[in-house]
């Protein structure tokens, strides 16, 4: 499914402040598979999940999923392929539009953009009865800005969003550091749910050791 291929990444070559982030990283990862990463700051944790989504270049190396090559592939053409949930709830929603304002994009990505209506009356009873599964309450704020929401109501849309459209690869880049134990909680158990369903292939880092494990 996921085969990184001898790849490395360096920050800042040839300066004082050079960084060599991803050492010759070769590994293979199984369709449906949930992987989780974990190691200290400064291990390359992210740098691995941003090699994936196309967020920096490689120094040498190559990446392939479902045996295609998409190493110079760029990040808008992957999202047709993996999603994103990041560490920070206001990183995956963008603040000053509406909850389904923001529904609408996720729901169009890695597809050919045109001059079209992103929301007419059966996508937003679509987004209404899709939000409506968190058992929240939001289903009835669809035309509210979403940087009203709390730090985990937005980081549960942020999940529902990454999974709207097609794709094969979920990465989740500790996305419940930010929050509550208890929010915490109730997006890992929507994330299982979500995963199990769908059959994901997932990219996990945590600093968790029993989300790790579990």
């Amino acid at each position: 499914m996921i085969s990184f291929n001898n790849i490395k990444v360096c920050f800042n070559p040839g300066t004082p402040m050079e960084s060599h982030a991803l050492c010759g990283i070769t590994l293979r990862i199984a369709e449906g598979e949930f992987v989780t990463v974990i190691g200290s700051n400064g291990a390359g944790k992210s740098t691995l999940l941003n090699a994936l989504t196309g967020d920096i270049n490689l120094q040498s190396g190559t990446l392939d999923v479902d045996g295609v090559n998409i190493t110079k592939w760029s990040t808008a053409r992957r999202a047709s392929v993996v999603a994103r949930v990041f560490q920070d709830p206001m990183v995956g929603t963008c603040s000053d539009l509406s909850i389904e304002e923001n529904l609408a994009l996720a729901y169009r990505r890695g597809q050919v953009r045109n001059l079209s209506k992103a929301l007419d009356t059966r996508i937003r009873e679509e987004f209404r009865t899709y939000i409506a599964m968190l058992k929240m309450g939001l289903e009835d704020r669809l035309k509210d800005p979403i940087g009203l929401l709390s730090g985990g109501q937005r980081q549960t849309i942020s999940l529902l969003m990454a999974v709207m459209s097609p794709m094969k690869i979920l990465v989740l880049d500790e996305h419940t550091a930010a929050l509550d134990p208890k929010t915490a909680h109730f997006v890992i158990e929507l994330t299982q749910k979500i995963v199990r369903e769908r059959g994901l292939t997932v990219l996990m880092v945590t600093h968790s050791m029993h989300q790790a494990l579990e």
